[in-house]
């Protein structure tokens, strides 16, 4: 079958400074969609998807790049790099269509949901009056099966939950009924359940309108059961492609064997993860042979180090559906990774003793917002009597979706908001009884790792200065263990660079600030951390190494922790015992292997049943399922 979407040799360069040489971040990248065909592009952060995705999209000018002078990319059998913009303007929308990661900052804050539909309407479809557009709009909110579709056409975006727009975005993207859809990370701020209902809802329309699909992701387990073929992208190359089932079965580069090794199992409980050393490299300082080599456990001059491998047929014959970029392919064993070591301090285990550190005794929490109309308002109870004991040494689990009321059980917990009934007691003191210099004080006990690492750090200070901050404020700085040679002792324990305490955190990756952000909460030496949601916006290959120093720091400070997550998979691996928040209320709590083992309510069910894993098998086993469920014919 003929290709519908052709991309040979392609380029994408910068120029920084006249008198330099260009940054070509990527770089030789051939493939092929067909007609109706699901694609996964599969690779870290910086490592060219958005990029690729974006050139097709011809919008690689509009950021300050260009194309190399072999790209070639053309669509339907026609050059699209021979097309003028008021041409591209047509075809994007009317034939590619493209979703981005955050709907909320795609979509016009100050616009009605329905006029964003009606303007796609208009560039595609001209000839239509007003009436058929908007009953052709509310079809395509209804396709994309949002209630009550009549309604939402005159609701913004802000009354709309994350799920809920990012249909949205689907709706705007088929209304030029495109042929190709690019869905650039589509699912990742979104929870488990809503990422199931995304991907399936993905699935259903590519075979009604024999749509083709270029899924673009981090992580392998979410296309699993959806895409016919994955490329693998690594240092803005292909390294691997492959038909999904096989790659899964069998793959043959080290960086897609690692990638499908860093994804926690959610069927047993590992007692190490395996993890990628290292982070990419930058396009401007790429090491010369192989682009993977320096993080690369089978790497071997001078057959990695010296000359970059294309991409070669497994079987030896020209366009051979398998193909891998390594020079030792046929020498290595992918089966021997080991997962990351463990310290010395840390294989002594944590022994969890009877002790209660922390005591919540029916707590709520209700917030009062703004009801309909001019006056008037509404309470909306977030939390609602939740009762639970955190033992010392415990590290606790606490899952459920967004909207769950976990992040402000957390903050209740600490006493960062102040609870509307119920108490909270920590190491047998009463917070809402302690005056504000009391609980200022004891809250060097209490620390709290964020979700968003980059807001949670100030831009203007040096890593330095800010793990010294804390303690300058409680008046610690100076004193016996709290100096700049305990803040480097800090940084090597965090696997930091030796030179960190004097760079700024824009010069870090996403991983290594949420390592500062970590030894941040460490400079007091808590007794209790809590940690809400702290790798979820992370590369799945960071994220198992962030969760390995947890479990580090965790044995070797003696640390009770609080680990608050939508991914089971990360629960299990590091937490005793998991609660399963649903509605504001704690609904089920259990060991962890018995709530993996027998989980009792609905809700958990419906989690552990939304949970991807890296098995296309399975995959496709649970989307059959959950469209029975629904009463969706296949």
């Amino acid at each position: 079958m003929s290709a519908l979407l052709e991309v040979r040799d392609l380029q994408v360069a910068f120029q920084r400074r006249r008198d330099a040489e260009p940054v070509v971040p990527v770089a030789d990248v051939s493939f092929d969609i067909r007609a109706g065909e699901r694609v996964g592009l599969v690779g870290e952060s910086g490592s060219g998807k958005s990029l690729t995705a974006l050139a097709v999209m011809g919008l690689i000018p509009r950021i300050g790049g260009h194309l190399g002078p072999r790209t070639s990319i053309s669509l339907g059998g026609e050059n699209l790099l021979a097309k003028s913009e008021r041409e591209m303007r047509w075809i994007r929308g009317g034939q590619i269509a493209m979703i981005f990661q955050d709907p909320l900052s795609s979509l016009n804050p100050v616009l009605k949901t329905g006029r964003q539909v009606i303007e796609a309407l208009e560039l595609h479809r001209p000839g239509l009056d007003n009436r058929e557009m908007r009953a052709i709009a509310v079809d395509l909110l209804d396709q994309v099966h949002l209630p009550r579709p009549e309604r939402l056409m005159d609701s913004y975006p802000h009354e709309l939950s994350g799920g809920m727009r990012q249909r949205v975005m689907i709706a705007i993207a088929l209304a030029g009924d495109p042929d190709l859809l690019i869905a650039d990370e589509p699912t990742t701020a979104l929870d488990v359940t809503i990422q199931a209902e995304v991907l399936d809802l993905l699935h259903e329309l590519g075979e009604a309108r024999d749509l083709a699909v270029l899924l673009i992701t981090h992580d392998l387990s979410i296309i699993a059961g959806f895409t016919h073929r994955v490329l693998v992208m690594y240092g803005g190359r292909l390294v691997e492609r492959a038909p999904t089932r096989d790659l899964y079965a069998d793959p043959r580069h080290p960086y897609t064997g690692l990638l499908l090794r860093s994804i926690p199992p959610l069927d047993r409980t590992e007692e190490r993860l395996v993890a990628i050393a290292g982070s990419p490299p930058e396009p401007a300082a790429r090491p010369d042979g192989c682009g993977f080599n320096p993080r690369c456990p089978f790497s071997m001059d001078p057959a990695c180090t010296t000359e970059h491998p294309p991409l070669i047929p497994l079987d030896g014959a020209a366009g051979a559906s398998r193909a891998t970029a390594c020079a030792r392919v046929d020498e290595i064993t992918l089966g021997s990774l080991a997962p990351a070591p463990v310290s010395a301090a840390a294989a002594a285990g944590t022994a969890i003793d009877d002790g209660v550190l922390v005591n919540l005794e029916r707590l709520s929490k209700t917030f009062k917002i703004k009801g309909e109309g001019l006056v008037g308002h509404e309470l909306i109870t977030a939390v609602d009597d939740v009762s639970l004991e955190l033992r010392r040494g415990e590290v606790l689990g606490i899952v459920g979706e967004s909207g769950s009321g976990k992040s402000t059980l957390a903050r209740c917990m600490l006493h960062l908001i102040e609870p509307s009934r119920g108490t909270v007691r920590f190491d047998g003191r009463e917070l809402g009884a302690l005056g504000v210099r009391q609980l200022r004080r004891l809250r060097l006990r209490m620390q709290m790792i964020f979700q968003d690492p980059a807001s949670s750090l100030d831009p203007r200070m040096r890593v330095g200065r800010i793990l010294a901050e804390p303690l300058r404020i409680h008046g610690l700085w100076g004193t016996p263990g709290h100096n700049e040679a305990a803040l480097q002792d800090l940084i090597e324990l965090v696997q930091l660079p030796p030179d960190s305490l004097n760079r700024f955190p824009h010069e870090f990756s996403g991983g290594q600030r949420q390592r500062i952000a970590i030894a941040r909460s460490l400079t007091a030496r808590p007794s209790l951390l809590v940690c809400d949601e702290p790798v979820s916006a992370l590369d799945v290959s960071v994220r198992s190494s962030i969760l390995n120093l947890l479990a580090d720091l965790r044995k070797e400070f003696g640390l009770t922790m609080v680990f608050i997550a939508h991914d089971l998979s990360l629960v299990r691996y590091l937490c005793d015992r998991i609660g399963v928040m649903h509605q504001g209320r704690l609904v089920e709590l259990k060991s962890t292997e018995d709530l993996f083992a027998d989980p009792v309510h609905d809700h958990t069910r419906e989690l552990l049943a939304a949970q991807p894993v890296p098995d296309p098998a399975t995959e496709q086993e649970r989307r059959t399922h959950r469209r029975s469920l629904a009463g969706v014919s296949r």
